[in-house]
């Protein structure tokens, strides 16, 4: 007997589930091309069934005995999912509870249940808690069924009581999200699950995309904890934070240097090489300099060489005592600048040095006084070897 004659009754008969089927529920998207999910009606035409991916018409045909309110499946009852080609034999057949339409398994679900088109998702509202709503999202196991145990995904929408930023909190609501979670299933199959906080209601935009969860972690149900947690909102807040401490900083170092040039009378800030290299354009001139000790030639006389990355350069300094900072730390200077003069200790009867007198000093906290320097890192810039006004 071929597939047309075992198909004749049912596609002829006053009502036919193969008909119902093809008439009701949704085999393709007419803008995909792929099969969908939708409702349809079962052997009632007055109560319908929620069908999964793996049962869309043609190919399968629902016929439903048991409880149905406004037009749904609903309460105990029992599916059986009959293969329309292979004459009629079932493949899969539900017995349990059933929910708008949702078959939700062994025991009654108190919660609204959300099945999604174009997907196998189920999305299970499982009410408020201190923080926002939360939402499981189940999907279909390999029958088919809703599998209420094995969520995806646990959703949990703020409600304006938590600040996002707040780790303390958001943490302390996926906790209570998966408790709600456990309520409905005490034993969930998976070892996690992802929880995903947001700050806007749960819903897929246009595109069938999630919004942007902000912040995330594993839901580990062996033990209560979470794994490889992610707040958005707080680490922006942190690097504000951070980025707010480093302005002020910047803005107290820069009023700082600016104070300490103002005192001393500094007209311009050169660097040890040019004032090696062209010591006679700021000859008589007070200048502030930065500088390391190189070696000390008599109890008030130096030789300091650059105390800045790439400041090359050597130079004679006087006026300083036996503990001018010998370990490599940097010294702000305001310096009197004179002429080329030998080295003090008659070291070397050929060498020249230009001769810095000190007007005042301070030692240096970070490497090239970048704790006085510091301002210079947001695009500001001294310009070394010209006049320099303080606060411009």
């Amino acid at each position: 007997m071929n597939a047309a004659r075992l198909l004749a009754p049912l596609l002829f008969a006053p009502f036919t589930l193969v008909g119902a089927a093809q008439k009701h529920m949704a085999a393709t998207d007419a803008q995909t091309g792929q099969n969908t999910t939708g409702y349809t009606s079962a052997n009632n035409a007055a109560c319908q069934v929620w069908v999964p991916l793996q049962l869309h018409a043609p190919d399968y045909v629902p016929r439903y005995t048991g409880a149905c309110k406004d037009g749904k499946a609903n309460g105990r009852g029992s599916l059986q999912w009959l293969y329309a080609y292979a004459e009629m034999k079932p493949k899969t057949t539900w017995q349990g509870f059933f929910q708008d339409g949702v078959y939700v398994g062994d025991t009654a679900l108190n919660h609204p249940v959300d099945p999604q088109p174009r997907s196998n998702d189920y999305w299970v509202h499982l009410g408020a808690i201190g923080a926002g709503e939360v939402i499981l999202i189940a999907q279909n196991d390999n029958d088919g069924r809703m599998d209420l145990c094995a969520p995806s995904l646990v959703a949990v929408s703020l409600n304006g009581k938590v600040q996002p930023a707040d780790d303390a909190a958001v943490k302390q609501a996926m906790k209570d999200a998966a408790t709600r979670v456990q309520v409905a299933c005490p034993q969930p199959r998976h070892n996690g699950t992802q929880i995903n906080v947001y700050t806007e209601p749960y819903r897929l935009d246009a595109n069938n995309r999630r919004p942007q969860p902000v912040a995330d972690a594993n839901m580990n149900w062996s033990d209560g904890s979470l794994s490889g947690y992610s707040n958005r909102a707080a680490n922006e807040a942190k690097s504000r934070e951070n980025t707010n401490a480093r302005n002020a900083k910047a803005v107290a170092s820069r009023a700082r240097f600016d104070e300490f040039t103002r005192r001393n009378g500094i007209t311009s800030w050169v660097t040890v090489d040019q004032l090696d290299k062209n010591p006679f354009k700021y000859e008589g001139r007070t200048v502030g300099v930065i500088v390391q000790l190189d070696r000390m030639l008599t109890a008030n006389t130096a030789v300091v060489e650059g105390g800045m990355e790439d400041d090359g350069g050597s130079a004679q300094l006087h006026g300083i005592t036996p503990d001018f900072p010998s370990d490599r730390k940097s010294v702000l200077l305001a310096v009197r600048v004179g002429k080329r003069e030998a080295p003090a200790d008659n070291s070397s009867g050929s060498l020249l040095y230009t001769g810095l007198t000190r007007v005042a000093q301070e030692t240096c906290a970070r490497s090239g006084c970048y704790d006085w320097l510091e301002w210079t890192a947001r695009d500001e810039d001294i310009h070394w070897g010209q006049p320099y006004s303080p606060g411009r």
